[in-house]
């Protein structure tokens, strides 16, 4: 597995050119044992309050907001971006009827477009692990975010789905995305390098463990990772891996996968 800044480069523009791919790795989630969803929980965390101006880094097809309309604090400015020109089109034609909403930009979070001291709210769900320069990118944060306001990183920790990599170990060649972004930033080195920005860091713990009873949402799991499901030597290997899940399943029951995610609150 190659793990530099060209390839995470690379690697991301491929995978979030279009919605299509994460929102095939939203599906495994179906099967998570816990109660709520991860976007309403990420809304029970956020210190939300009316008439503040938010910005989310890399907002994807708009997920987090979708799942919580009729949550948001009257008033609120929110302004959702990505740096995947196709993200941003699919969140404005799903939002664009909420009135909150005010733009959707196209942004490189190593260069926010935005003066000092502009925003009280910044998120970024699940997207400082594909940054190129992760301390870049949290300085521009600074630098827009106004005095006491606060930012939300979401990421993982190094044992979130840690099942998958003995199960698809024979799978380097094709998932190299899947191992790229792991300790870059995680649940577990996520407030050391929060801390070197921020002087109060606060992380909050997600549990959501999988039961899956059946092969194929795993494989279909692989697939939006790799960037050749097209490959004949891939569908073959695909093949072995459904028959040996099969089996799995048969003399053991349901594959249990750890889950395990969190939120850091940062603040100066």
């Amino acid at each position: 597995m190659r793990d530099n800044k060209e390839f995470i480069k690379e690697y991301t523009e491929t995978q979030y050119k279009t919605p299509e791919k994460l929102k095939a790795r939203y599906q495994i989630y179906e099967f998570g044992t816990s109660k709520t969803s991860w976007a309403n929980w990420i809304f029970d965390k956020i210190h939300f309050f009316n008439k503040s101006l938010i910005l989310e880094l890399g907002s994807g097809p708009g997920e987090l907001w979708k799942q919580n309309l009729e949550r948001i604090p009257l008033d609120s400015q929110i302004i959702l971006s990505d740096n995947s020109e196709a993200m941003v089109k699919e969140a404005k034609l799903s939002l664009s009827c909420v009135n909150m909403f005010i733009d959707f930009k196209k942004i490189d979070a190593h260069s926010i477009p935005y003066p000092e001291n502009k925003f009280d709210i910044i998120i970024a769900n699940h997207m400082l692990y594909h940054c190129i320069d992760i301390d870049k990118v949290l300085q521009e944060i600074l630098r827009v975010l106004k005095p006491h306001a606060r930012f939300y990183a979401s990421t993982l920790s190094k044992n979130h789905l840690i099942e998958f990599k003995d199960l698809f170990g024979d799978f380097d060649k094709f998932t190299e995305g899947f191992m790229a972004f792991r300790g870059r930033f995680e649940i577990e080195n996520g407030a050391k390098i929060l801390s070197k920005h921020f002087k109060k860091v606060k992380l909050y713990t997600f549990r959501n463990n999988l039961i899956i009873p059946n092969a194929e949402p795993i494989i279909q799991y692989l697939l939006s990772y790799s960037n050749y499901s097209k490959s004949s030597l891939l569908q073959s290997k695909i093949n072995e891996l459904r028959i040996s899940l099969k089996e799995k399943i048969e003399s053991h029951g349901p594959i249990k996968i750890t889950g395990i995610s969190g939120m850091f609150e940062a603040q100066n």
